[in-house]
């Protein structure tokens, strides 16, 4: 005998398969005929329940790219050096405040060199010349109303 289930072969007097463990029925059994089951009234029916959509956490789809279209060129784009004047301008204004504010006239020239300079070789620290220019001239601007101030006091003394 084989069992039904899985195909071992089992000893004719086996009740259960020893391999998979389905229950066998013996040959004697299996040639009765089963009585008929009893009928069953249907349950009453149900309203049935109602489901709401799960929410959908995923990102919208995206469009499928379209191979006919022509692409886009790819364009190297070097990389923007600093000026030098800018740097120079920013800094210089920086160690003028340390210094007192004389020497800002020249950290102002040096600003305002480095930022047309920029402007015109299209390179980076625009942003350094003009704080280099406003340092330099709350300098100069400080600077000459002390003088003024000075020199009026002188004259009223």
């Amino acid at each position: 005998m084989f069992c039904p289930n899985c195909g071992f072969q089992l000893p004719d007097d086996a009740r259960f398969c020893s391999e998979c463990g389905t229950v066998l029925t013996p040959v004697s059994q299996s040639a009765a005929p089963e009585p008929a089951p009893a009928p069953v009234s249907a349950p009453a029916p149900q309203p049935a329940p109602v489901i709401q959509p799960a929410p959908s956490f995923a990102a919208p789809l995206q469009p499928e790219p379209s191979y006919d279209s022509p692409r886009t060129p790819i364009v190297y784009i070097p990389e923007q050096k600093n000026n030098i004047m800018c740097v120079v301008g920013f800094f210089s204004s920086l160690g003028t405040i340390l210094l007192g504010g004389i020497p800002s006239i020249v950290t102002l020239i040096l600003s305002i060199i480095g930022l047309v300079q920029a402007k015109k070789n299209n390179e980076r620290g625009r942003g350094l010349a003009i704080a280099g220019i406003i340092i330099s001239s709350v300098l100069v601007a400080s600077l000459t109303l002390g003088i003024i101030i000075g020199v009026i006091k002188n004259f009223y003394e």
